[in-house]
């Protein structure tokens, strides 16, 4: 998911937890100035750990002060969750599609 897409994902689900319009969100303002209570809060790093296939700490709304900030985060470490991944089949798993020990990789 690139960067721009998060934001725009983060945007949405942060107007809808405080009951604000869209052009009432700024990424670049303080999730703070939203005054989202523990649940709402909850509910956006639920939703946002399910977008992004990981699951996150509760404070993690919290850890990068904005939303351009969480989206900027977020897609590095899923781009190096991605690359990691992709560089494990590399090793693990030869051109031909077999494991080490000669089994076919299950599809």
């Amino acid at each position: 998911m690139k960067k721009e897409e998060l934001e725009s994902w983060i945007t949405r689900c942060v107007a809808k937890e405080a009951g604000l319009r869209l052009h009432e969100i700024d990424a670049e303002a303080p999730l703070v100035t939203y005054m989202l209570n523990g649940f709402q809060s909850f509910r956006v790093v639920a939703d946002l750990g399910a977008i992004v296939g990981q699951r996150l700490p509760e404070s993690f709304l919290y850890a990068r002060p904005t939303i351009a900030q969480l989206a900027e985060h977020l897609t590095e470490q899923v781009g190096r969750k991605r690359s990691w991944a992709a560089s494990i089949q590399k090793i693990y798993i030869g051109p031909l599609g077999r494991i080490a020990d000669g089994r076919s990789f299950p599809e």
